[in-house]
């Protein structure tokens, strides 16, 4: 009886945790998207280069403090693997945080489908303990980028906004249209920029985000919609 539940439980928590993007892997601490090998990090680490796992190398780290009222240093670390593609390479983000200093991050974060292999231009900063992804797609006459901002609170590194930005290099009349959320204030501001014979005109919309929940950067991907 004991075996039986044993293997029940397996099989659900199996179940639960693979889905038709995401295929589990029988290594440790790796899972297949697509046909990408991501690492599934775990524990603590005190350097960005022990992030370092097989084809994933570390890209670009940050490491800063939190906003005012949290104690502790956060580390953002920023990986890719370009081993399927070197102009277009698989990325993902994993965040640590040391709440007592003594140089040990434990991970709280980590994703890998809020980029896609698309990003032309990708942009990692921070400022007053809000990290700021910036990624953009280009084709043709038009681009679109989201600039992502996370902030720790609540045990959780959580977005606190975002902006998605149109534009049309079109030869005649360009435009371009910003969608900016900001989940503090719970206000949404639509700007549309239209530039006719050289003459920029604008117009703006608000609205209030009726949302009250304020999500975790693991469960960001990159169609992302506000609620």
């Amino acid at each position: 009886m004991k075996y039986m539940l044993i293997m029940i439980f397996t099989m659900f928590l199996v179940h639960s945790t693979c889905t038709s993007i995401v295929k589990c892997n029988n290594k440790i601490g790796l899972y297949t998207r697509g046909d990408i090998e991501y690492p599934n990090y775990s524990g603590s680490f005190s350097r960005p280069e022990q992030l370092n796992k097989g084809t994933w190398k570390v890209e670009r780290f940050l490491k800063f403090l939190p906003h005012k009222n949290i104690s502790g240093e956060l580390m953002a670390v920023q990986l890719i693997n370009s081993t399927k593609s070197e102009e277009y390479p698989a990325r993902m983000i994993v965040i640590g945080y040391d709440e007592f200093g003594t140089n040990e991050f434990s991970i709280i974060s980590q994703n890998s489908e809020i980029y896609t292999i698309q990003n032309t231009f990708i942009d990692l900063s921070e400022k007053n303990g809000v990290v700021v992804l910036t990624l953009e797609d280009e084709g043709g006459d038009g681009y679109y980028s989201t600039v992502w901002r996370f902030r720790y609170q609540d045990n959780c590194f959580r977005l606190i906004g975002y902006d998605n930005i149109y534009g049309d290099r079109a030869e005649y009349n360009p435009s371009s249209t910003t969608d900016s959320y900001n989940y503090l204030t719970n206000k949404h501001e639509e700007m549309r920029d239209v530039d006719r014979k050289g003459k920029s005109t604008i117009s703006k919309k608000k609205s209030t985000i009726k949302t009250k929940y304020i999500r975790c950067l693991e469960s960001i991907t990159h169609d992302f919609q506000a609620e």
